[in-house]
């Protein structure tokens, strides 16, 4: 199972600075689900708009390459949001170690952030 983390910190759009945060888990039905991003009650702060943009143009990519759609996992975007708590604003990622793959991305734009990671296939 492979989930990607895209962290875009210091991304700034018309002047304001952006911290989100993304994950997604490949769909294990036929069917594609992203209710959960609508419903989200959780302790951390989402985006729904940037959730479905990234989901949509991640998803898009893997189309390119015959892949199944990934849907929106809500335990993965916590995981990554509590393990976003660490990151001290150095410039500098590390990866979690934990149970999931990640793509850290720092400084781009959301689209700017699915294309490296697209480019590094």
């Amino acid at each position: 199972m492979l989930i990607f983390l895209f962290l875009l910190l210091g991304a700034t759009f018309a002047d304001v600075v952006v911290e989100e945060l993304v994950l997604y888990i490949p769909q294990t039905s036929s069917r594609y689900y992203t209710i959960d991003i609508d419903v989200y009650m959780g302790p951390f702060d989402l985006n729904t708009t940037f959730a479905y943009l990234m989901l949509d143009m991640h998803n898009e990519k893997r189309a390119l390459h015959g892949a199944k759609k990934v849907r929106w996992s809500t335990e993965t975007f916590e995981y990554a949001a509590n393990y976003s708590q660490y990151y001290n604003c150095s410039g500098i990622l590390e990866h979690s170690y934990g149970r999931y793959g990640e793509n850290l991305a720092y400084g781009y734009t959301p689209g700017g952030a699915v294309e490296a990671c697209h480019d590094l296939e």
